[in-house]
């Protein structure tokens, strides 16, 4: 998956960027992978002491602090990205000249039975791309789990952020059975979404094809899928209830 998200990044349409890769000094598996890589000029590995150990939020911090772009996208290591992400939500911010945009909904894909969702509607704390002085304004919570909610909550509340409504393949939020949240959480999350119809050998490709023809892939999909979104879109944000997930 590490592997597949700094593939999704390279691909980015959106060509000003830069990839911080930050992992911590006992994680052995990421720095043999880093050992044998090459990465160009555009991507800083910062690796930092495990002792003490750091909550997944402290080591959110070090890497904003590392970055050197006047905006931070959140990219986590274990999601899948459209090439045009980056793009459409800086397009997003731009237009609404806002600080920072966020996805009201992600696509949501459970790998170990091959079905992929739209979710409810909600402000998806993983999809922020915001302006980096925010969190001069507000840092992560130095904690595990839901690490962002505070701080997506901080943002929307004083009207920083554009919320993103249209339903999209921009994100693909990826159940894989190892993740933080547990699969008690994931199913709570998916008693809550809608079902996209797709044919599994086409959604099963999605993870295991370069980003820009799984994004092609996306895009078919969400076109065959365009009048049971907006539904759903328009139904959802009807009985929109904040949550933690």
């Amino acid at each position: 998956m590490l592997d597949l998200v700094i593939a999704c990044f390279r691909a980015q349409t959106y060509q000003n960027k830069q990839l911080i890769i930050l992992y911590e000094d006992h994680d052995q598996t990421t720095i043999e992978y880093i050992k044998k890589q090459t990465f160009p000029d555009d991507t800083k590995v910062i690796e930092v002491s495990s002792d003490p150990k750091k909550t997944l939020g402290e080591l959110r911090n070090i890497a904003i602090e590392q970055a050197d772009g006047e905006f931070i996208c959140q990219w986590d290591d274990d999601d899948w990205y459209h090439v045009n992400r980056l793009q459409y939500q800086f397009d997003a911010l731009t237009k609404a000249e806002r600080l920072g945009s966020i996805l009201r909904h992600w696509l949501i894909f459970d790998a170990t039975k091959n079905k992929l969702y739209i979710s409810h509607a909600r402000n998806w704390e993983g999809s922020i791309l915001c302006s980096k002085e925010l969190f001069l304004l507000k840092k992560y919570d130095e904690s595990s789990r839901g690490e962002d909610t505070a701080v997506v909550e901080y943002f929307c509340e004083n009207e920083y952020l554009v919320s993103i409504n249209e339903i999209t393949g921009m994100y693909m939020y990826v159940y894989h059975g190892s993740n933080t949240w547990d699969f008690e959480h994931f199913n709570k999350i998916f008693d809550r979404c809608k079902e996209v119809i797709a044919d599994s050998s086409i959604t099963g490709k999605i993870l295991n094809t370069s980003p820009t023809e799984s994004s092609i892939l996306m895009d078919e999909i969400m076109r065959l899928n365009d009048h049971m979104a907006e539904e759903w879109s328009a139904n959802s944000n009807k009985l929109i209830v904040e949550d933690k997930l």
